[in-house]
């Protein structure tokens, strides 16, 4: 499992997304993983950022992602992309590091630690 603490970042810009994107690929060696976001302070997304999570790149190296934060704002930006770009991997909002943490272990059941080829 990869962790993005995102504490402190108030607006998500497509750089950062793109930054985030390649460390994960780095520390996951090309593998598929699940990601955790903790976005509790995330007020505004750029729209390209959301776009991003559909990329084909991204597919094929997410299990899926579990966004943390119990503000409104998370909870009307994770609605409100869910609702317009969802992405071909489970996208979920969590309360919680561990409430995010337990269901993304339970993606892990069946999938395949083979490498992705770059």
């Amino acid at each position: 499992m990869v962790c993005h603490d995102l504490t402190g970042v108030s607006h998500l810009t497509q750089a950062l997304i793109q930054k985030l994107f390649s460390e994960r690929v780095r520390i996951a060696e090309g593998r598929k993983c699940p990601v955790m976001m903790i976005a509790k302070n995330v007020l505004t997304v750029d729209f390209e950022v959301q776009l991003h999570a559909s990329d084909p790149r991204l597919l094929v190296v997410t299990e899926g992602i579990a966004i943390v934060g119990d503000s409104f704002m998370i909870q009307h930006l994770t609605s409100m992309f869910l609702s317009y770009h969802a992405p071909g991997y489970p996208v979920e909002r969590f309360d919680s590091e561990e409430q995010a943490r337990v269901w993304l272990m339970s993606l892990r059941e069946g999938v395949s630690s083979e490498r992705i080829p770059s």
